[in-house]
């Protein structure tokens, strides 16, 4: 899953992604200006069920200078939820299945 990161904003966006779960997996952990954000996940390891976790955008940007004096625990964040479930492998019993080719 692709996220676009813009600024409506003036100046550049400077900004850093945090996923909470290991299985959360970000093409990239900051970037500067408009960007894409891949998401994706690691399967390895996960049992069937239904696992959550969340991504954190940060922007690192300097404040206006009207804003410069407010805390720096004041900078904008947003928090993406997200949800996967795993699902139990289908059995197929005996039967192979081939790709069909017509000459």
């Amino acid at each position: 899953q692709d996220l676009f990161i813009l600024n409506l904003g003036g100046g550049t966006l400077e900004w850093a992604a945090t996923a909470s779960e290991p299985w959360i997996l970000l093409s990239s952990e900051g970037g500067s200006g408009q960007s894409t954000l891949s998401i994706g996940v690691d399967q390895s390891g996960l049992d069937t069920g239904h696992y959550t976790g969340t991504i954190t955008l940060a922007n690192l940007s300097e404040r206006s200078a009207a804003g410069r004096h407010q805390a720096a625990a004041e900078r904008e964040v947003a928090t993406i939820d997200v949800s996967l479930n795993v699902l139990a492998p289908k059995d197929f019993g005996h039967f192979v299945f081939l790709p069909l080719v017509l000459k």
